[in-house]
């Protein structure tokens, strides 16, 4: 028996004009949300998002609608953690897909059929910063 986990978009939270273009370009979704107490902001020169900030032990997420098939290609890690209590989680429909606590992660994975994919970036808060890298640039 296959238990999912539904996620409803909700989520109104304006992550930022280059953090915003550089989830689209990740996903190819023109819809996402963020939500938590962490900023997420894309460097400007190597457009990896990244958090900053929020509380220890807090969750925060990026959650992306995506209508189409679609391929994606990135790596998520840990970066700045100075003991356990990190974990960054991706779900495609509610089902886990990868996780990482710490090393670079790298996620190869073809969205096909005609429906609605919900992809999610789970970040629980340690000492560390969530970054996600798209590598298929």
């Amino acid at each position: 028996m296959c238990i999912r986990d539904s996620y409803k978009i909700n989520l109104t939270l304006d992550p930022g004009q280059l953090a915003g273009s550089r989830i689209t370009a990740l996903t190819g979704a023109s819809k996402f949300g963020i939500s938590g107490d962490a900023t997420w902001s894309a460097g400007s020169v190597t457009g990896d998002l990244k958090s900053f900030g929020g509380v220890i032990g807090a969750t925060n997420r990026i959650i992306a609608e995506v209508d189409a098939s679609t391929s994606i290609n990135f790596e998520m890690e840990i970066d700045g953690a100075e003991g356990p209590g990190d974990v960054l989680v991706f779900y495609v429909d509610g089902i886990k897909v990868a996780e990482t606590d710490g090393p670079a992660v790298t996620v190869e994975q073809d969205l096909e059929g005609s429906g609605v994919h919900l992809l999610m970036w789970e970040f629980k808060r340690g000492s560390g910063n969530a970054v996600i890298r798209n590598v298929a640039q």
